[in-house]
């Protein structure tokens, strides 16, 4: 994957111009859902770096990187940079009137609900005597499909390990490492992904009508929304790669300042630290009942990824098969 793109340039100013995006961020809901991304990050990487085996000062540390590294203002200024960037008015006004509908404000209003771990708790208990009809899964899965929603997970996901995994390398003087594996195994990290995503969908929208929610997903069908999305999605993933490069630098940072002269590369240090960098929503009791799994893509017979290795020279680049940046530095945790 290419790396993470550069923010773009400011743009000449223009008050209409960034009035309707402002405008379009706030009535669906994108101007929120940036707002609360790093509390998110911070709270989902909350239970790995509490269990994670580093003294508590290096943890304070790392709650500290992944909050200067994720921000909402740096998620914000790369899609409005971004949107700038390919602004077409009439498209943008179009995108602004399909948000704009009582459905879509309707489901705007939901997804910034902030329900109590209980209530989505005893959701799923229901679900296990009281099924979605297959009509509802059908539009939960319309619905995830049109929006993008795994899709775009399942991208940051493969854009954080890589971004991270890299940063590290060339911290340590290390040659980048071919990861190519992350990307062949895209569609087996989307089903785990899925899951929870459209899991989740379920309990946000267990209020709204079938037909309200039908009407939902014609909105993120229609030509200009997926455009617009687009972008959008595009913009985020960059943002994510970056902050985990920051993240990965930093990490390198800590391994050199605490490592003994000759007693190893930081490379088998520093990936001790990502336990706590959670990239992936965590699970989801299984609310959908399974898809039919495509096909994998075949393994390759060696991975020709540089290896970290530690004073033992073990090799460390099996760990690189694992879905996410987290899973990848837990196992390299075992080299050190």
């Amino acid at each position: 994957a290419p790396a993470a793109a550069a923010v773009q340039p400011a743009a000449a100013p223009n008050a209409a111009r960034d009035a309707l995006i402002d405008s379009i961020l706030a009535v669906s809901g994108l101007a929120d859902q940036m707002e609360r991304l790093p509390e998110e990050l911070a709270n989902g990487a909350k239970p790995s770096l509490d269990q994670a085996n580093m003294p508590a000062e290096d943890k304070a540390r790392m709650r500290a990187l992944i909050s200067t590294s994720y921000s909402a203002k740096g998620f914000a200024a790369r899609v409005k940079g971004a949107l700038t960037a390919n602004f077409d008015e009439a498209r943008f006004r179009r995108v602004l009137a399909t948000v704009s509908t009582p459905v879509a404000r309707r489901m705007a209003a939901l997804e910034k609900e902030r329900p109590a771990p209980q209530a989505v708790q005893a959701f799923f208990a229901k679900l296990a005597t009281e099924p979605l009809s297959p009509a509802r899964v059908k539009l939960i899965r319309d619905l995830d499909e049109a929006s993008g929603t795994s899709d775009l997970a399942v991208a940051v996901t493969i854009a954080n390990a890589e971004a991270m995994v890299r940063a590290i390398a060339a911290g340590c003087g290390d040659k980048a490492p071919d990861i190519g594996g992350l990307e062949r195994q895209r569609p087996q990290i989307k089903r785990g992904v899925q899951n929870t995503v459209q899991a989740m969908m379920a309990f946000t929208y267990r209020g709204a009508s079938d037909a309200d929610l039908g009407e939902y997903v014609k909105t993120y069908q229609a030509p200009d929304s997926r455009w617009f999305m687009g972008i959008v999605k595009d913009a985020l993933t960059a943002e994510f790669a970056a902050g985990a490069t920051a993240i990965g630098q930093g990490m390198v940072k800590m391994a050199q300042a605490k490592a003994k002269p000759g007693a190893m590369k930081c490379g088998a240090t520093a990936p001790a630290a990502a336990t706590a960098h959670k990239v992936q929503p965590q699970e989801a009791p299984a609310a959908l009942p399974p898809q039919a799994a495509p096909a994998a893509a075949p393994a390759p017979a060696s991975t020709p990824a540089k290896a970290m290795r530690t004073r033992s020279g073990q090799d460390a680049r099996g760990c690189l098969r694992f879905e996410d940046s987290r899973k990848v530095m837990a196992c390299a945790e075992a080299y050190r």
